[in-house]
């Protein structure tokens, strides 16, 4: 019996034994798992995540960096297809993420711009963030769900998109396939009578949903050709709406001829011009309610202003900034402040508006503001500027006529320039809108199948001197984007700056305390700028620039233009090896403060680049079922 009884107490400890050695087991085994996972993967991208279709599980950031610059570099090579499909005419366009000009790199930008850097360091943290049990459960999820459906926990690729840019391109390679639709809008017969013109139903291509499309396809690093829809276009005004305002318009029109007037200068609006500025508009309730009829008889805002500013060039007296020039180490004036005067455009078509339309009468005044200029002649003795304090210099030797053109008016523009003690200067800001109107030459850029005439060649020259008067007098720069590939005329890499309203700008501070004056000038081939102010004792050492990681460009990139004649070949841009660039600078402060700046470029290797004509797509009559 005791025997019986002692075997059965083996038997139970041995059970007991057995299953503590289970438990123990049980546990042990995940913990050794998620103990030697995190080891294994201490300096690895977590298994199952992805970005789009690419894996980066079991990478490290170097890999996982390469294989994510490997898919941008076949988005930078091929651009983006975009099909536009009508019943018996097929349309393709390419769009590159970087716009490109036949004639002047400085036009060069980038309109989708990507940060590999970034997405891999969101990679990286999945799953390494929070307390250890939200961690562990995260790196469960991934790992079981392999971003199949956990779309918002695995990343994505980071990236910068100029929509309105894309949207811009869209429209005008594609507008010629559209049927956009008319309001109901006033039109004079020959004999100055009105009438309204019916309106018409149309289609137009749903651009908001392709560039929704398009992003969609770059989160999942999806190159497929991207097709526009078709939607219907439905006029806002109707005739059925607007012909009860029909005897106001009449009324209206037998105003003339109106009289516009500004001291003792008169302008008259005769039949033929109101008719052309008087329009039929919605109220913000007709736009959401259709069944209210609540349309009102205005003044096209374009037209007029458009009036007003040519009535201005007779009135407008520009206000000019006191500009100042060093002459044998002193400050002597050159130009004198003077205060401006012009046409309050925004208050004058107020007053058209309401004297026209609602009083109904015949005799309008214009309203006209003076313009102060932001520095003075009364303040030359505050300036205080003595001596030398930088100078920066780059050469555009090589240049077409229209670029130089407009180096030189950028130049005028800044030359004898004032900066505030404090002042936080942008260059965007001070050059103001780059136009005609301001002085300056177009140049071509490729926008899908088309050149189109821009502003800005040239301007990169002025950021890339003033970067480099900046540089040397050791200012705090806040903000500076160099190329997106190395540019013959700013050579060594690494010392450019590029610029385009609005972004990117390129700014710096004046933190000297004192007031700065910048003098510009050419001589041959060179652009020069130079700082005057009060030394307050900073010095600044520049290291020469070191180039590395150099990458051969690809085979020479053809782009099909409707801009050419059928089969002509026009090469535009020649091959530029793709780098990195990086310099120091070190800015030793009076009180003995050292501050080391390192400043680094990436600039893509950049294929040539040749046009070659294509048949223009012919207009077709568009039927397509609208869903």
């Amino acid at each position: 019996m005791q025997k019986t009884r002692n075997k059965q107490n083996k038997i139970r400890k041995s059970k007991v034994i057995i299953s503590t050695i289970i438990i123990i087991i049980i546990i042990l085994l995940p913990v050794g798992f998620l103990f030697g996972y995190r080891k294994i993967y201490h300096n690895k991208i977590h298994l199952g995540i992805k970005v789009g279709q690419l894996n980066l599980g079991g990478k490290t950031k170097e890999e996982a960096l390469k294989l994510i610059k490997e898919e941008i570099a076949k988005i930078d090579r091929s651009g983006f297809v975009f099909v536009a499909q009508t019943k018996d005419k097929k349309k393709e366009v390419v769009i590159m993420p970087t716009l490109i000009s036949p004639t002047d790199p400085d036009i060069i930008r980038e309109i989708l711009f990507f940060n590999p850097e970034k997405t891999v360091e969101e990679a990286f943290f999945l799953g390494r963030l929070g307390n250890v049990a939200e961690r562990i459960r995260e790196q469960w999820k991934i790992f079981f769900d392999r971003c199949l459906t956990l779309i918002d926990l695995c990343p994505s690729l980071s990236y910068q998109l100029d929509e309105k840019e894309f949207e811009k391109i869209l429209k005008e390679n594609f507008k010629e396939l559209e049927d956009p639709a008319e309001n109901a809008k006033l039109v004079l017969t020959k004999d100055y009578q009105p009438k309204i013109q019916l309106e018409k139903y149309g289609y137009i291509f749903d651009y908001q949903r392709t560039i929704e499309k398009l992003k969609k396809n770059l989160n999942f690093l999806i190159s497929e050709p991207i097709e526009l829809n078709l939607i219907p276009d439905e006029p806002k005004v109707k005739k059925s709406q607007v012909e009860p305002a029909f005897e106001k318009v009449r009324k209206i029109l037998n105003l003339t001829p109106i009289t516009l007037s500004y001291e003792n200068k008169k302008w008259q609006i005769d039949k033929k011009r109101l008719g052309n500025w008087l329009e039929f508009s919605i109220s913000t309730t007709q736009e959401k309610n259709s069944q209210l009829n609540n349309i009102r008889i205005d003044l096209n805002k374009e037209k007029v202003y458009n009036f007003l500013k040519t009535i201005n060039l007779e009135i407008e007296i520009k206000a000019k900034e006191a500009k100042f020039q060093m002459k044998e180490g002193k400050l002597v004036e050159f130009q004198l402040s003077q205060e401006g005067l012009e046409l309050d455009t925004e208050k004058n078509f107020q007053e058209i508006v309401e004297k026209i339309i609602k009083d109904e009468e015949r005799e309008i005044n214009l309203i006209a503001k003076k313009v102060r200029p932001s520095v003075s002649t009364e303040e030359i003795d505050i300036y205080g500027i003595r001596e030398l304090i930088g100078r920066g210099e780059s050469n555009f030797k090589g240049s077409p006529q229209n670029r130089r053109h407009n180096i030189k008016i950028g130049a005028q523009h800044l030359h004898g320039l004032l900066i505030r003690p404090g002042e936080e200067f942008s260059l965007n800001k001070v050059l103001g809108k780059i136009d005609a109107q301001a002085g300056y030459l177009p140049e071509l850029v490729i926008k899908g199948n088309k050149t189109i005439p821009e502003y800005g060649g040239g301007l990169c020259q002025i950021a890339t001197t003033i970067f480099r008067v900046v540089l040397s007098s050791g200012l705090p720069i806040l903000e500076r984007q160099p190329h997106s590939y190395r540019v013959p005329y700013y050579e060594p890499a690494g010392v450019d700056a590029t610029i385009y309203n609005p972004r990117p700008d390129f700014r710096f501070l004046n933190d000297t305390g004192n007031w700065i004056l910048l003098q510009t000038e050419i001589s041959k081939d060179d652009l020069i700028f130079k700082f005057y102010g009060t030394n307050d004792g900073r010095k600044v050492e520049i290291t020469p620039p070191k180039t590395f990681n150099l990458v051969k460009p690809g085979p020479t990139k053809f782009i099909e233009t409707e801009d050419l004649p059928f089969g002509k070949k026009k090469c535009t841009e020649r091959a530029h090896t793709g780098a990195d660039a990086e310099f120091t600078q070190t800015i030793t402060y009076p009180d003995g403060q050292i501050k080391h700046v390192v400043w680094k470029s990436h600039y893509k290797p950049w294929r040539a680049v040749c046009l070659i004509g294509t048949k223009k797509t012919e207009k077709k009559e568009i039927i397509q079922t609208i869903p």
